[in-house]
């Protein structure tokens, strides 16, 4: 999604595997990568919109962002529309590196596989 060369932060994202709120709605997920220890890894080509990354640290942090559905103040009809909740993760990498060539579509299914293996 971006890059911040003033900060070294990715901002990732992908929807290939949305969480659930509680109340049962899918929420974006947006990973904001602290990528300070590994910068000796970052190129151009791995900073690009687009690119699939692997992405090796820890978590440092999660929360749940946005998710606001109007304003008392204003009637029904005024309301604005309902900004859909986001699922942030904080990262600090230790090491990135591409993923190279990848077949979404087959990545999408295996993680389809693998969650209904875990839940039966």
């Amino acid at each position: 999604m971006g890059y911040d060369p003033t900060t070294a932060t990715l901002t990732l994202e992908h929807d290939v595997h949305p969480v659930t709120s509680k109340a049962g709605s899918p929420m974006k997920t947006i990973a904001q990568v602290d990528a300070n220890l590994a910068l000796d890894c970052l190129s151009w080509d791995r900073v690009r919109v687009g690119e699939w990354l692997n992405v090796l640290g820890y978590v440092e942090d999660h929360k749940i962002e946005g998710g606001k559905y109007g304003k008392e103040n204003l009637p029904v009809k005024e309301q604005p529309q309902p900004q859909p909740a986001l699922f942030v993760v904080n990262v600090q990498a230790t090491y990135i590196w591409s993923t190279g060539p990848m077949d979404i579509d087959r990545y999408a299914q295996a993680v389809r596989v693998r969650e209904a293996e875990s839940s039966g």
